[in-house]
C-alpha cells in the first residue's frame, strides 16, 4: 500500500488519509518524456527544461516547444482514452495551424470541455470504487483507522516550527515513476531529519497495508480506472500549457494581444473584471524562499483547497458555483510563493478573454524569471498582485523576452 497524502476533500472526492495509488502508469511517463530536454532519456527527470527554455529567445523557445507538440501529437500513448485520443488530434491540428493564437481560441475551448468529461468520469469511478469498499467486511473500521493515524501524523506535521510543515508536506507528494515500496523508503528517509513523526508515519502506514490487502479485484480495476483518468487529466493541462506559451510567441514580430472594449480600471491596465475585489482578495504568501518554489513539485505539494473552500469562494463573490465558467484561482499563484488562504482565492473567469488562461501564463513567465534569478521572488509577488495584466501586455508585445516556463502540473 503506498503512503498517503494529505488531500482535503478534492474535486475527485480524495479525503485525508486517501491513498493515491502508485504514480508510474505510462501517461505518468509519457509526461516526462513529452517534456524531456534535448538529449535525456524518455522518463528522466527535466528540472533542466525549464531553465533551458528560460535562456532561449523567442525564436529558439517557440522551436523548442513545437518540437514537444509535435511530438506529443505523434506518439502513440499507451491504451489512451478516446478523451485523449480527441485531445491529441486537437493538438496536431494546432501545430499545423498557421495563426496560432487564432487557434488557441478553438484549442482552449475544446480542452476543456474533454478536460470536464475526464474530471466526471474519474468521480463517477471513484464513488463507484468506495461503493465497492463499503461492501468488504471490516473496511470501515481500517478506513476509521486509517483516517485516524493519518490524522495524528498531519497534525504532528503541523505543529513543526519553521519550514518544517512545508518540508513535511513536499516529502510526502508522489514523485513521477515511484513505486510504492520507493515512496515509502523515500519518505522514511526524509523523516529521520522529524524522528517524532517517523513512528506516527509507521503506523499509518501499517494501517495503509491492510487496507490495500482487503481490495477486491474490482475495487483495484476502479482505482486503476481513477488513476488513469487522473494521469490523462494531468497530460492535457500540462501540454495544453505549452500550447497556450506557444501561442503567445509571434511567428512574426509584434504578436497581437486580446482586445477588450471595457475601459481600464483607476490604477491598473484592464478593466475591473481582469482583478479581484482587492477587500475580499488583497493576497496572501507563504513564508517560503526562492529556493523553495524553484523545487520541482513545489507548488503541487502546497496545494490545499476543499471542495467547500472552493463554495465558500464563490459565494463570497456572490457568483453561483459553476467551476466549468470559473478558476478558484491563487491571486498571487502558489509557485510564486502564494498561500491556500482564503485572501488569496477568488473566481477567476476563463471567458470573457484575457482570463484565467492568460494569467496563468503570466504565473509560468515569472515563476521562470525568479528561478533563473531575473527578479527576486518579492518583486515577482508584487507584479502579479499589483496589475498581472500589465505584464500579460508586455509579454504579447514582445517586450519580455525570458520565456515562461511551463507551469507545473498540479
Amino acid at each position: 500500500m503506498p503512503p498517503l497524502d494529505q488531500n482535503t476533500a478534492t474535486d475527485h472526492g480524495k479525503t485525508e488519509g486517501t491513498s493515491i495509488g502508485d504514480s508510474h502508469s505510462g501517461l505518468a511517463q509519457f509526461r516526462l518524456m513529452a517534456f524531456a530536454p534535448q538529449g535525456t532519456q524518455a522518463g528522466q527527470p527535466t528540472s533542466a527544461t525549464d531553465a533551458q527554455l528560460a535562456q532561449g529567445p523567442g525564436k529558439d523557445v517557440a522551436n523548442r516547444l513545437d518540437g514537444q507538440l509535435k511530438l506529443f501529437a505523434g506518439t502513440e500513448l499507451l491504451d489512451p482514452s478516446a478523451n485523449l485520443v480527441q485531445f491529441q488530434k486537437l493538438i496536431g491540428d494546432f501545430e499545423n495551424s498557421s495563426d496560432r493564437v487564432q487557434a488557441m481560441q478553438v484549442l482552449g475551448p475544446a480542452a476543456t470541455k474533454i478536460n470536464m468529461t475526464l474530471e466526471n468520469d474519474a468521480m463517477a469511478t471513484y464513488q463507484a470504487e468506495q461503493t465497492e469498499a463499503a461492501n468488504v467486511p471490516g473496511r470501515q473500521t481500517l478506513d476509521n483507522e486509517l483516517s485516524a493515524k493519518a490524522g495524528n501524523f498531519f497534525d504532528a506535521a503541523q505543529q513543526l516550527p519553521g519550514n518544517g510543515k512545508l518540508s513535511v508536506l513536499q516529502l510526502v507528494q508522489w514523485q513521477e515513476g515511484e513505486t510504492s515500496d520507493d515512496h515509502a523508503q523515500r519518505v522514511r528517509d526524509g523523516l529521520k531529519n522529524y524522528p517524532s513523526l517517523l513512528p506516527l508515519f509507521d503506523a499509518m502506514q501499517t494501517v495503509a497495508d491492510k487496507v490495500d490487502q482487503s481490495k477486491t479485484p474490482r475495487e483495484r480495476a476502479l482505482d486503476q480506472q481513477h488513476q488513469q483518468d487522473l494521469d490523462e487529466e494531468k497530460t492535457i493541462k500540462a501540454i495544453l500549457n505549452w500550447a497556450y506559451i506557444r501561442a503567445q510567441i509571434p511567428d512574426t514580430a509584434g504578436g497581437a494581444g486580446i482586445a477588450t472594449d471595457d475601459q481600464p480600471m483607476d490604477g491598473k491596465t484592464g478593466p475591473a473584471s481582469l482583478y479581484p475585489d482587492p477587500n475580499l482578495t488583497p493576497g496572501d504568501t507563504f513564508p517560503v524562499t526562492k529556493e523553495q518554489v524553484c523545487t520541482p513539485g513545489y507548488a503541487g505539494s502546497v496545494r490545499a483547497v476543499s471542495v467547500a473552500e472552493k463554495k465558500a469562494v464563490y459565494a463570497e463573490y456572490n457568483i453561483p458555483y459553476v467551476p466549468k465558467n470559473y478558476e478558484v484561482d491563487h491571486f498571487i499563484s502558489l509557485e510564486l510563493g502564494g498561500s491556500n488562504d482564503k485572501k488569496n482565492l477568488w473566481p477567476e473567469p476563463y471567458d470573457p478573454r484575457p482570463g484565467a488562461h492568460e494569467k496563468d501564463r503570466v504565473e509560468n513567465y515569472l515563476h521562470a524569471q525568479v528561478c533563473n534569478g531575473s527578479i527576486s521572488l518579492e518583486e515577482a509577488q508584487k507584479e502579479i498582485s499589483t496589475d498581472w495584466y500589465a505584464v500579460y501586455q508586455q509579454m504579447q508585445a514582445g517586450h519580455l523576452t525570458g520565456g515562461p516556463d511551463p507551469k507545473e502540473v498540479q
